[in-house]
């Protein structure tokens, strides 16, 4: 009997799907369609399709700012390389942190410089260390003598071989014999502390 109710259910089933017309399944297979397609839509596509339309109005402000990094990073290496040049400016081309270091080290170029200009170094007097603000100033008070010429030849040698050294007095004086004149500067160095 169970069976015979199952055909007959079936059978009012089967029955009822042939009295509707094709095309009306159609429409409603092609409506389910269209919901199922909806959802899917809303469900899935709808948050990824948001993104790609959000990235797409936002891909020529991040181009714009890779390019403004870009333009930053190739400032900033230009600072660096400008700081770094300053620093071994300030620094010299020797790394002196002690005091006697750095005396002896210009007394020795001043030596080797009057040599080469063919002046007389005749005297180099290292003064009080004092601290300016990040540096501390070294001064020397040096004494030469020679000809005009040779004294200004030796004072532009030194100046360069000397950096960073800033003269800071200058006193010339003539002398009775052989048209030699006397010079008398104060040159300053200035070391950055020791850190």
């Amino acid at each position: 009997m169970n069976q015979g109710r199952k055909s007959l259910s079936l059978g009012t089933t089967g029955q009822a799907l042939s009295d509707i017309p094709p095309r009306t399944i159609g429409l409603v297979l092609c409506g389910a369609a269209a919901i199922a397609v909806a959802l899917v839509y809303s469900l899935v596509l709808r948050k990824d399709i948001d993104q790609l339309r959000l990235l797409r109005l936002a891909q020529p402000q991040a181009e714009a700012s890779t390019a403004t990094n870009l333009a930053t990073d190739s400032l900033f290496a230009q600072l660096q390389t400008e700081v770094d040049s300053l620093r071994e400016e300030l620094t010299g081309d020797h790394d002196l942190t002690s005091s006697s270091q750095l005396v002896s080290q210009v007394i020795r170029t001043l030596d080797d410089i009057a040599t080469q200009q063919g002046v007389r170094l005749l005297s180099v007097k290292p003064g009080n260390r004092s601290d300016i603000f990040d540096f501390v100033e070294t001064p020397f008070d040096v004494e030469v003598e020679g000809g005009f010429a040779e004294l200004h030849s030796w004072l532009q040698v030194a100046e360069q071989r000397l950096k960073p050294m800033v003269v800071k007095r200058i006193d010339l004086s003539r002398l009775d014999r052989d048209a030699l004149v006397s010079m008398r500067i104060r040159v300053v160095s200035y070391r950055v502390h020791a850190s």
